[in-house]
């Protein structure tokens, strides 16, 4: 029981942060996905056309600290740009990221280190992948993958990903 940890990966990362402390900020999501020119962005489509009226932005910013889990460890985590101070204040719990320098959907400098810079630093490790990107994370594919969803299966340099969960799984 003193060593539940949570792992995730994009979405799931956030997660396994949330576990730990960190806290969803709907209104900067709101923001971002309402907002004309940048709502067509990958990870805005299942949010934009919320209501965002209906929902107690009070309520969403609620808790789902865990005492349970006494760290975690995030994969390019979700919507990491989103995040402000406040967001990360109950975070007490040691954090690993590993980023993605070549993040496709959620640019490195803007949203992993950005991330990484509001967390407590001593109880935070931070590792930049420098050949990946944001679904590197995810299983090789199989040739007929490349052909159905080439997104999920290419990376930023060709034949990096098996070094890159050697990687990950090494931390």
């Amino acid at each position: 029981p003193e060593r539940i940890g949570a792992a995730g990966h994009s979405m799931g990362g956030y997660t396994a942060l949330a576990l730990v402390g960190l806290n969803l900020n709907l209104e900067w999501i709101e923001k971002r996905c309402k907002t004309p020119g940048t709502k067509e962005e990958i990870g805005c489509e299942g949010l934009r056309d919320v209501d965002y009226r209906r929902i107690d932005m009070k309520h969403a910013r609620a808790s789902y600290l865990d005492p349970r889990v006494k760290a975690a460890f995030a994969m390019a985590p979700g919507m990491a740009a989103s995040f402000e101070a406040r967001d990360t204040a109950d975070v007490q719990r040691p954090v690993e990221l590993v980023l993605a320098k070549g993040d496709e959907l959620m640019p490195h400098e803007g949203h992993g280190m950005h991330l990484a810079g509001l967390l407590p630093p001593a109880t935070t490790t931070t590792v930049v992948l420098d050949d990946a990107g944001h679904f590197t994370f995810l299983p090789e594919c199989y040739p007929k993958g490349f052909d159905v969803i080439a997104m999920l299966c290419s990376d930023p340099v060709k034949g990096t990903r098996p070094a890159s969960h050697a990687r990950t799984n090494a931390k």
